[in-house]
């Protein structure tokens, strides 16, 4: 069984990574935390990777339990959004990158500041799983899926690419 977040309802949780899904659809967006909260991530690929990994380990492995946290990469939301531009920078993309608005929310960045600033295990990592390295590197694996199945662009917007933007309200 994965464990989640737990305490936001499902469109908040997803804010996260609609902070550089959108922007590579094309889609403006809102980012409701502060640019310098950190936060652990990982891509879909490392985590499917790693439970492929994790479910061939012997038993005597755990010890006295059957679970691990599986690595991740600790970043700011600021570094997260600027990571769709430079993972573009150096590939044809169908329609330019969509803009970030800053527009806190109060309540969100409190249960946000509550999570767990970074995520280590030891157990992971003697058992070779490391988290990623960068968040460019997790933008890559959810590009490389984008690129197996890709949006249509808007047919209002010229097809160039161009940096992520952040601008505050």
């Amino acid at each position: 069984r994965l464990a989640q977040r737990v305490g936001l309802e499902a469109p908040h949780n997803a804010r996260i990574a609609a902070l550089v899904r959108e922007p590579l659809r094309g889609q403006d967006t809102t980012c409701p935390l502060r640019p310098d909260t950190r936060v652990p991530l990982a891509s879909v690929g490392a985590v499917a990777r790693a439970l492929l990994q994790v479910q061939r380990w012997p038993a005597a492995v755990f010890g006295s339990t059957r679970s691990v946290n599986l690595p991740a990469l600790t970043v700011t939301l600021s570094d997260w959004m600027a990571a769709a531009g430079t993972a573009v920078q150096h590939r044809p993309w169908p329609q330019p990158l969509g803009r970030v608005q800053l527009q806190p929310d109060t309540r969100l960045q409190a249960v946000v500041d509550g999570w767990p600033q970074g995520l280590d295990s030891a157990l992971a990592r003697r058992q070779g799983l490391l988290p990623e390295a960068s968040a460019v590197a997790i933008v890559q694996d959810f590009i490389d899926d984008l690129v197996a199945w890709p949006p249509s662009p808007e047919p209002s917007r010229p097809a160039t690419a161009g940096p992520a933007t952040v601008a505050a309200t």
